[in-house]
């Protein structure tokens, strides 16, 4: 494109980055057990030709080749974002690479990545999901500590999806016990607190509807009322059947599926009665065709 005479915008890097995302993510890399994640300067060259291969259906043979074709492209767009005077990398590029380097399962690459981010200070809710993930995965559970820990003494406004993605970290981790501490303690805690400060913010903006001349009393009521609901849906981070869902999947393979059940309907009744009866029922009793309506062993009603 360069020789061409075109320049290459973000948008454009960000198109083959999300391309190489998905091809990485079709190899399946964290779910390779005895996959050797890459090391700090770890070095690949370019594997197998991607256009030729069905990424669904790669044998054991060609997965690492792959994998580093994969990587060296994504390494390679890094480098040239790197060096392209006219790009100063965004947000929302920067994301986009350190996505790639999840999915490739790049774990240094992808801590350099959150590095550049984290002291540009330019990190939004999307990265702190992306790195929790990046942590959970390669079980670094001192890294997303200290991740989070950072951004909590930054004073960051997580949203729900920062919080699911702590929770599922946990639980990669083998952390279950804990991350039921965050669902039905600490989620509800910090809810709460969050709750008080957006009320404090409600009564300053309240007190200044009268000051806007220009758009009127009604029409800035209207206006003000209109963001502390977005706010409000966008930082209410009550758990719901998504963080459950979480901590049901993992509790099923460590036979911690009643621990689950009486802890949530003990702390988050409310939470609890909200979800619908199927999804519990599927929670609890894990049933296929054949034991459908037979509960697990040990397990009382819904």
């Amino acid at each position: 494109m360069q020789l061409a005479g075109h320049s290459i915008t973000e948008d454009v890097y960000m198109t083959f980055l999300f391309r190489l995302g998905r091809q990485a993510r079709a190899l399946r890399l964290w779910e390779k057990d005895a996959f050797p994640y890459s090391v700090e300067n770890d070095e690949v060259e370019g594997g197998d030709d991607l256009e030729e291969l069905d990424l669904r259906n790669v044998d054991p043979g060609t997965l690492l080749s792959t994998r580093h074709s994969i990587l060296h492209s994504i390494r390679t767009m890094h480098n040239h974002i790197v060096l392209n005077p006219g790009i100063t990398p965004s947000v929302d590029l920067l994301n986009a690479m350190l996505d790639a380097y999840n999915k490739v399962a790049a774990v240094h690459d992808a801590f350099k990545v959150w590095d550049t981010i984290f002291l540009a200070k330019i990190y939004n809710g999307l990265s702190v999901s992306i790195i929790l993930d990046t942590c959970g995965w390669a079980k670094v559970g001192h890294k997303a500590a200290q991740i989070w820990n950072q951004l909590v003494e930054r004073e960051f406004p997580f949203n729900k999806n920062n919080w699911d993605s702590r929770v599922e970290c946990l639980c990669r981790l083998g952390k279950l016990d804990e991350a039921l501490k965050v669902v039905c303690l600490e989620m509800p805690s910090w809810n709460r607190v969050a709750a008080a400060k957006r009320e404090e913010e409600r009564a300053r903006r309240g007190l200044m509807v009268g000051e806007d001349e220009e758009a009127g009393p009604l029409a800035s009521k209207i206006s003000i009322r209109a963001r502390i609901l977005e706010e409000e849906k966008e930082y209410d981070i009550t758990p719901d059947a998504k963080t459950l869902g979480v901590l049901f999947s993992f509790a099923s393979q460590t036979n911690q599926v009643e621990e689950v059940h009486n802890r949530v309907k003990q702390y988050l009744p409310d939470v609890w009665r909200s979800i619908p009866d199927e999804k519990k029922s599927l929670w609890l009793y894990g049933w296929s065709n054949e034991t459908r309506g037979e509960p697990a062993k040990g397990l009382t009603a819904v």
